[in-house]
């Protein structure tokens, strides 16, 4: 006898495919670029707390520095007043009476450069520029 259309076993493995299609969770069909994108920004949110660091270290050294009696203008990683820490990056930051009015920090992937117009707290990864920081001076 001539069979003219799908049996049960061949309708049930169709929606099997069908259902493992859609049914499949979002970490297999990750595409490449997803994750090079998620890795970028995972470092520069790393890179942003390590600023934010950088300037309460920077505020804290300037008043220990005033109790001592120094007053600083500037903070600078080359300078012999530079910060201690635990990162190697890159930074100057100017003072107006004990306030800072401005910062650059870099390492060798992200650079930002910011006034003090601009809230510490509300950096975003989106103020990060990609690229080593071209010029350090205040």
């Amino acid at each position: 006898m001539k069979n003219n259309g799908f049996g049960l076993i061949e309708i049930l493995l169709v929606i099997v495919i069908i259902a493992l299609i859609f049914i499949l969770p979002k970490g297999f069909t990750t595409l490449p670029s997803d994750t090079l994108v998620e890795e970028n920004n995972s470092k520069k949110n790393t890179f942003l707390i390590e600023v934010k660091n950088v300037y309460n270290s920077a505020n804290t050294k300037y008043i220990t520095e005033k109790m001592n009696g120094n007053i600083l203008n500037t903070i600078k990683s080359s300078d012999i007043n530079k910060l201690e820490l635990t990162s190697s990056l890159d930074y100057c930051i100017r003072y107006d009476n004990g306030v800072i009015v401005s910062m650059k920090v870099g390492n060798d992937n992200y650079n930002i450069n910011f006034s003090n117009d601009i809230d510490i707290n509300n950096l975003t990864i989106k103020d990060i520029k990609d690229g080593k920081i071209e010029n350090l001076d205040c």
